[in-house]
């Protein structure tokens, strides 16, 4: 389940990227990188994961998993401009890890 919201978030921060008008419609390889890395060190990933731990938990069946998945992409879908935030904050949640490493 992880790796499905992980990826669909990803790919539509990507899309966002896309549709900036400097970019003309192109992400580069860069630009996936930063995506990515910064998706990964986020308190919303360590949020998404904790809710679909919780979920699987008390989940007895798999007949709630789509529904759960839906859930969570539309409470954590990327807006363009909570993009930039996200992109911003995360820069200084990274490098203060970083830097605690």
């Amino acid at each position: 389940m992880g790796y499905v919201v992980d990826l669909t978030l990803i790919l539509q921060a990507m899309f966002q990227v896309s549709l900036q008008d400097q970019f003309e419609g192109q992400v580069t390889a860069e630009h996936v990188d930063e995506i990515i890395y910064e998706f990964h060190c986020s308190e919303r990933k360590q949020k998404i994961h904790d809710a679909i731990c919780a979920f699987a938990h008390h989940t007895v069946g798999k007949d709630n998993v789509v529904e759960k998945i839906q859930s969570l992409l539309n409470e954590n879908q990327v807006r363009s401009s909570s993009e930039h935030q996200l992109i911003a904050n995360c820069r200084l949640t990274c490098r203060a890890a970083d830097d605690a490493d």
